[in-house]
């Protein structure tokens, strides 16, 4: 990678990739936290960091993943992607399908 940008508008995202936020970073991360301004909320962002790191030369390498992404930072994503994981995997899927026929609900 050489660039990337946080939570661009639609208009401004140069590309349909995402960070899926999982990092395998080198200890010299620190070294650019330490010397990272605080930003949004006064918090020091860990992407602002990996910039500095890139504009340094340090390598950063991204793997482009293919599959389901689940927006867990919202509270329906997170519950989509528990409810279908739940369902995928064998050792939980017959739980979790009773769980839900039996909520009774009425959907409108």
């Amino acid at each position: 990678m050489t660039d990337f940008l946080e939570k661009p508008s639609m208009e401004d995202a140069p590309s349909r990739m995402a960070f899926l936020g999982r990092y395998l970073l080198s200890g010299k991360i620190f070294k650019y936290l330490e010397e990272t301004k605080p930003g949004k909320n006064g918090e020091i962002q860990l992407t602002d960091g990996i910039l500095a790191m890139m504009k340094d030369g340090e390598d950063v390498l991204a793997y482009n993943f293919s599959g389901q992404r689940y927006d867990i930072g919202s509270k329906v994503g997170l519950l989509k992607a528990n409810i279908e994981f739940g369902l995928r995997n064998e050792e939980t899927k017959e739980d979790v399908k009773e769980y839900l026929k039996n909520l009774n609900l009425e959907i409108i």
